[in-house]
């Protein structure tokens, strides 16, 4: 997907350079016939007594076509100033400017767009294989939950009950099978006692299997806003407290301290 967004980018900025070329090869062609300074013939211009010290208009500028072409040596910076815009400034220093601003436009600018979206499609690339692989460990893991509860809900239903305990589940530990997919959920908490103790919100000694399910999938999902504020809010909560505890502690202290001493 990342790579064909890059081709389809790629394909609009062609048409973009395609275009860009087209309309200053006019607007060049239309500068240098303006000065009227060509040559009908040849369109030669030397400014030397060497073969050398020539400038061919009607070579590079001598048709749309040819002043494209020339326009993309300018657009690469091969030569474009020795070459090109210097030998052209003398007869025709109007078509020269133009020349340069658009090598100066299209190079830095259309040119540095076309990498900015190769570096972009790139990323996207990387991210999407990424978004990818994420997908993939969520739906192994959505299946591994599902098979707990497809084997907690048969054991249940063989001794008909439909509440599950910590002892049942320490049973079922036992299974290696059951022990491995424990193993790759590779759920916060440090065992076995301490996940039950947080799928047992109401301190019942047993859950059914729909909490088991919905706890497990919770604790599998990324922590939100809301779940960090709820635990800040739990630690600001937890230090008041011990903060207090401290306090009447030492009041405490305070007072027997004091009543020793009358006694």
């Amino acid at each position: 997907a990342g790579f064909a967004r890059a081709v389809k980018a790629l394909a609009y900025l062609t048409v973009v350079l395609a275009v860009t070329l087209y309309t200053g090869s006019v607007a060049v062609i239309g500068f240098i016939n303006f000065t009227g300074h060509v040559e009908h013939h040849s369109g030669l211009h030397c400014w030397g007594s060497n073969s050398l010290d020539c400038f061919d208009v009607d070579e590079h500028f001598g048709s749309v076509l040819r002043s494209a072409f020339t326009l993309l040596q300018l657009v690469t910076l091969d030569c474009w100033a020795s070459h090109i815009v210097r030998p052209l400034f003398s007869p025709h220093p109007a078509a020269a400017v133009v020349a340069s601003i658009f090598t100066f436009m299209v190079a830095y600018g259309l040119l540095s767009v076309t990498v900015g979206v190769l570096v972009w499609s790139t990323v996207a690339l990387a991210r999407s294989h990424g978004d990818h692989d994420s997908i993939r460990a969520m739906q192994e893991e959505s299946e591994i939950i599902q098979n707990l509860c497809d084997h907690f809900n048969a054991t249940l239903s063989i001794e008909q009950r439909n509440t599950l305990g910590i002892v049942d589940m320490q049973e079922a530990l036992r299974n290696p099978q059951i022990a491995v997919a424990f193993n790759d959920l590779k759920l916060p908490v440090a065992d076995l006692e301490e996940l039950f103790l947080h799928l047992d919100k109401d301190r019942h000694g047993a859950i059914s299997m729909t909490a088991f399910e919905q706890g497990l999938r919770i604790l599998k999902q990324p922590a939100t806003r809301f779940d960090v504020a709820c635990l800040s809010a739990n630690i600001e909560g937890s230090a008041a407290y011990t903060s207090k505890l401290s306090t009447k502690a030492s009041n405490t202290e305070d007072g027997l301290s004091a009543l020793r001493a009358t006694l």
